[in-house]
């Protein structure tokens, strides 16, 4: 019977942190709004789709939000080939086109696999390694959940577990969660249902299946 009250108390904790954080939509499938570029990166919206189509200099340039978040649990779809390789960064803060990040990859890519890679700045984070041999998708789409909270990052794809980590490196602050693309390689990537939520930092939460952000 105890066992059975903790559970519901822990589930009752659960719903009620969510309904005081509900998921906010990143982006309204209309425009950039809520978005800044960086750099000369091509970054636009068509038939409901975040696209990214390339760089003429082939530098990095970056897309940002506008707001700035610490501990959340972010949902996105993706879709590009095997061969092409994007990223998503939070905690970011840039100078120009030097940023300073926590970096997801989502790639197949292996040669640049380098776990002790940083960013750029005296405080450059650790870039984080991503290889999805077997659970990436090529030309469809997929679906990437980050939760940060705290000095602990977990993600997944299509409903597997990538990496699960802690890392005092990391630290509380906050900053602007950034879509990436190798080196403004000539590419067509492709964003969609786009959503955060912001979390209390003391509180990790398991993923959830409901993903209502989905159309």
């Amino acid at each position: 019977m105890r066992i059975l009250l903790l559970v519901a108390l822990t589930i009752s904790g659960f719903l009620s942190a969510n309904a005081q954080n509900p998921s906010e939509p990143l982006f309204n499938r209309v425009n950039l709004d809520g978005w800044k570029i960086y750099g000369s990166e091509k970054w636009y919206v068509s038939d409901s789709l975040l696209v990214y189509e390339g760089s003429p200099d082939k530098q990095y340039g970056y897309l940002g939000t506008a707001g700035q978040y610490g501990s959340f649990i972010m949902d996105l779809e993706i879709a590009h080939e095997p061969n092409e390789k994007c990223m998503v960064a939070f905690r970011s803060t840039i100078e120009g086109t030097k940023i300073s990040e926590w970096q997801v990859q989502v790639t197949l890519l292996g040669k640049d696999a380098r776990p002790d890679y940083k960013s750029y700045g005296p405080d450059a984070k650790v870039l984080t390694l991503e290889l999805h041999q077997g659970v990436l998708l090529s030309g469809i789409w997929n679906d990437l959940r980050i939760q940060v909270i705290g000095n602990h990052a977990t993600t997944w794809l299509n409903d597997q577990k990538m990496s699960d980590f802690v890392d005092e490196n990391m630290g509380e602050g906050n900053g602007f969660v950034s879509l990436q693309v190798l080196n403004g390689q000539n590419a067509k990537i492709f964003w969609r249902n786009i959503a955060i939520q912001r979390l209390p930092k003391s509180k990790i939460f398991a993923p959830s299946v409901d993903k209502d952000v989905k159309k």
